[in-house]
């Protein structure tokens, strides 16, 4: 028995049993903090966001195991902030400031609807953010730069043993590739993504209607029978709606977040203490930080 009184981890059980028993004494919490109601709102919300995940309204025992979810995260959720776990906790802050980024996103939502008038002025304001660049249907032929020692002279002397003007004068020629052979109506994203920005950047150069060329891409040098070209052009505002509509609530949410914080920031003073940076530096850091605002 003298041997189990002189345990020291014993000891520590004893010791934390007492420190929570005189928590609960101290922090004795009033009835309400004890009741967690479960209405009719918060049951559609439970709902709600089951059909969100399995769009599907919850049957009644998947909605009895949502309830008892929902309690036990309630649960602890107040004990732990009777316990003040939540403090200092790195990922609570997180989590927190997230929230309060989100409530100022709905406030925008609210404040600066995005209106028909809204948008178009937004788009007026930011027509060149919604210039389309050009596009390009065409054809080409590939010249290895694996197959051949001199591609480039081999595109030149290909394209000077033929009528340029026809069409099919090349179509059987070239090397094997994987890219297409065609392609219809094609933007800079497309081109750019099979056949690089030196191609793209070339293609303007070139004349409708004709074997042209050597044209460089990381493959080797290909030859190029433009058949139509869309000059690069501001859109009508209805083809781009839904773009400018999405443009103009991220510009608005992010100006209405960084004016809250701005002026929820006016109500704090910060103080730099810190015995690694001397009054100078200190000065400086304070300096940056109010010119943020």
């Amino acid at each position: 028995m003298k041997r189990l009184i002189k345990e020291p981890l014993l000891h520590f059980i004893v010791l934390g049993a007492l420190i929570f028993l005189v928590y609960r004494l101290v922090n004795t919490p009033n009835d309400n903090d004890r009741q967690i109601v479960i209405d009719d709102e918060k049951l559609e919300h439970i709902n709600a966001l089951w059909e969100v995940q399995w769009d599907r309204p919850a049957t009644p025992e998947e909605m009895k195991g949502l309830i008892e979810n929902y309690i036990r995260q309630e649960v602890l959720y107040r004990e732990a902030l009777r316990m003040n776990l939540d403090h200092n906790d790195e990922v609570v802050k997180r989590r927190l400031s997230q929230k309060m980024e989100f409530m100022a996103g709905d406030l925008t939502k609210m404040v600066t609807p995005a209106t028909e008038s809204k948008l178009e002025a937004y788009f007026k304001e930011n027509q060149e953010m919604y210039r389309v660049a050009t596009a390009y249907s065409f054809n080409h032929i590939l010249v290895s730069d694996q197959n051949h020692n001199n591609p480039q002279a081999y595109a030149e002397n290909l394209l000077s043993s033929v009528n340029a003007k026809e069409y099919k004068s090349l179509m059987d020629k070239g090397d094997q590739t994987m890219l297409p052979i065609a392609y219809k109506d094609a933007g800079k994203p497309v081109i750019l993504k099979d056949l690089g920005t030196a191609f793209y950047n070339s293609l303007d150069e070139l004349a409708l209607k004709q074997w042209a060329g050597p044209v460089n891409s990381g493959f080797g040098k290909h030859l190029v029978f433009i058949t139509n070209k869309t000059d690069a052009h501001i859109p009508d505002f209805a083809e781009v709606k839904n773009k400018v509509k999405r443009d103009y609530e991220y510009q608005t949410e992010t100006t209405t977040k960084e004016e809250i914080y701005n002026e929820l920031k006016k109500n704090y003073e910060v103080i730099i203490n810190s015995k690694n940076l001397n009054p100078s530096q200190k000065e400086k850091l304070l300096a940056n930080l109010k010119m943020e605002e």
